[in-house]
């Protein structure tokens, strides 16, 4: 429920904004508990203001992370859904939000609850086997033990592709050959350490005891045996 009110100080009682209060009751709250959510005019000022207000009257600010774990621990969310979020926040492209958005809908949690229940299944039919050995005729047949575990196997098989399939691509580069892909590192790793940038002279010149490598002998070779570095005039 929302309303409209008058927020005031609560030692002078002077009006800091009028907003709207929005009411959660648990369990129907993102955490599961009681909740409130103010919204209020924009500024410095007047947010401010409201801030230290209810700091007065006791509240605290959130811990990073803690309406996420009271979701959690009320059983708003499980586990995989709670890292979901982490992974929304720091997702830099839209495939990886797209995953992170698919583990918060529960659709990893329901398949993993499907694999482990198929486990449970299979892992019961096996113990009775191997308790009541002597029955060859017994209530739980072979095939049914054989069924059980092609249905887990069919369900693990399953996850993984999935979450293949919806994994973000790889940068085009890093989509090469893999003998490009090697190349492409020596390259990067002989030339790193070669060249510095001097930010006074606005110019390149070497690092102390620059090596190169030697693509003909296998190896990296020291500046000694090379000859000095020409200094690169910047542009």
């Amino acid at each position: 429920m929302a309303y409209l009110s008058t927020l005031r100080d609560p030692e002078s009682g002077r009006v800091i904004d009028r907003g709207i209060v929005t009411v959660y009751g648990a369990p129907s709250s993102y955490t599961g508990e009681d909740m409130i959510e103010l919204s209020l005019h924009g500024g410095e000022v007047g947010p401010a203001l409201a801030i230290n207000a209810l700091l007065a009257t006791g509240a605290r600010f959130a811990l990073p992370g803690e309406l996420t774990r009271r979701a959690l621990l009320n059983g708003k969310l499980d586990l995989l859904q709670a890292e979901a979020i982490g992974d929304l926040i720091d997702a830099r492209s839209r495939a990886m939000y797209n995953v992170a958005l698919e583990q918060l809908a529960g659709h990893l949690s329901a398949r993993l609850n499907t694999l482990r229940e198929e486990i449970i299944e299979m892992e019961a039919l096996l113990a009775y086997d191997v308790d009541f050995p002597e029955e060859d005729d017994g209530p739980i047949s072979a095939s049914r033990i054989e069924l059980a575990a092609c249905a887990a196997l069919i369900a693990g098989l399953s996850l993984v592709a999935r979450d293949r399939a919806a994994a973000p691509e790889p940068p085009q580069a890093w989509r090469e050959p893999p003998r490009a892909q090697e190349g492409a590192r020596r390259a990067v790793a002989a030339t790193e350490p070669l060249l510095t940038l001097r930010a006074d002279a606005g110019e390149l010149a070497p690092r102390a005891e620059p090596t190169r490598w030697n693509a003909g002998l296998g190896q990296r070779e020291d500046s000694a045996s090379q000859g000095a570095f020409d200094t690169i005039e910047a542009p």
